[in-house]
């Protein structure tokens, strides 16, 4: 029964993807407008939105935040109908993306790190339509690009999206086993493409750093390439603009990978770098998940008071899987 409703999910999502590839992409800014005012009185959807912006931007009164809410919404809608409108068009990826001066100097220097066999990382933030950043950087300059993804449990339904998402220098890996798998991509010549702003609890190779104000957990993993492969590591977006196209910026880390001293120095900045691509643009960040879900055990009880609602202290299981607590997720 569990392989008929996964089936029935893949079929409904089919339809919808050929229904998207034979609508004129202008439609889907009228249906991310449209269905955005739909979801945003939801509470798991715009009220969840709206817990982390009142963290992120504490200054924001009500109504800013709503609007904020309600165009974040709107920019994801657009952003699935787009990953189906372009799957066969990839030379209008190209026709779309702006790419800035800053992009082009970082890829520059990364096609000297290959030569060189340094591995090369370039990350973005779940931003602008952050399924195009690794489509530009295979398709505009040609890298081999190695990204890896949470696919969903549904086989039928994975094959679809991971279809979506291919194109051509554009490999996709399944996030089990992933960065093991990354690792060999690199050492063979691919540029590494990822997504760090998702919560990676220590035991899987996480540690706090801070975002917006907030300690949050995310991979040590460019850090640890940073000390000890020498890594070249850029951290961008794909922003999207009145005018329907994006501009394409990154920026290299502040400093030389010789200069970094711990992982957690370089995840920092990363962090800190993705938190200024962010607030260039706050209603196309993807808010739509429980981004400050942890509290470090030794936060103060002021900082506590700063997350939201759904947020819990750590257990003895974020750091352990042979821990016993009853922490469930």
């Amino acid at each position: 029964m569990k392989r008929v409703l996964q089936y029935i999910v893949y079929l409904a999502a089919l339809v919808f993807m050929k229904f998207m590839e034979i609508l004129p992409r202008g439609t889907f800014r009228f249906l991310g407008w449209l269905f955005s005012w739909l979801a945003v009185p939801l509470p798991p959807v715009g009220g969840l939105i709206r817990k982390n912006l009142r963290c992120a931007f504490p200054e924001k009164d009500e109504k800013e935040i709503f609007d904020l809410s309600r165009r974040c919404i709107a920019n994801l809608i657009q952003t699935v109908c787009e990953l189906f409108w372009f799957h066969n068009r990839p030379e209008k990826v190209k026709e779309m993306i702006d790419v800035q001066p800053n992009l082009a100097a970082v890829a520059e220097n990364a096609r000297k790190c290959i030569a060189e066999g340094r591995p090369v990382i370039l990350i973005t933030p779940h931003h602008g339509n952050w399924e195009f950043s690794g489509m530009a950087l295979g398709l505009y300059f040609g890298f081999k690009m190695a990204t890896v993804v949470r696919t969903p449990r549904n086989p039928y339904l994975s094959r679809l999206i991971t279809g979506g998402r291919s194109v051509k220098n554009v490999s996709i890996i399944e996030s089990r086993g992933g960065m093991m798998k990354l690792v060999h991509a690199m050492e063979n010549g691919s540029v590494a493409g990822m997504l760090v702003d998702q919560n990676i609890k220590a035991r899987n190779g996480g540690a706090f750093v801070d975002m917006f104000g907030l300690p949050v957990p995310v991979s040590r993993f460019p850090g640890t390439m940073v000390l000890k492969k020498n890594a070249y590591i850029g951290v961008g977006s794909c922003i999207r603009l009145p005018n329907g196209h994006f501009k394409a910026t990154m920026d290299p880390l502040p400093k030389p990978a010789c200069e970094y001293t711990s992982e957690e120095e370089v995840i920092q900045d990363i962090m800190k770098m993705t938190e200024n691509l962010i607030r260039m643009a706050p209603e196309q960040y993807l808010w739509l998940y429980n981004r400050f879900q942890y509290i470090p055990e030794n936060a103060s009880p002021e900082l506590k008071a700063k997350y939201p609602s759904y947020a819990k202290m750590v257990k003895p299981s974020f750091y352990s899987k042979h821990a016993k607590d009853s922490d469930k997720d």
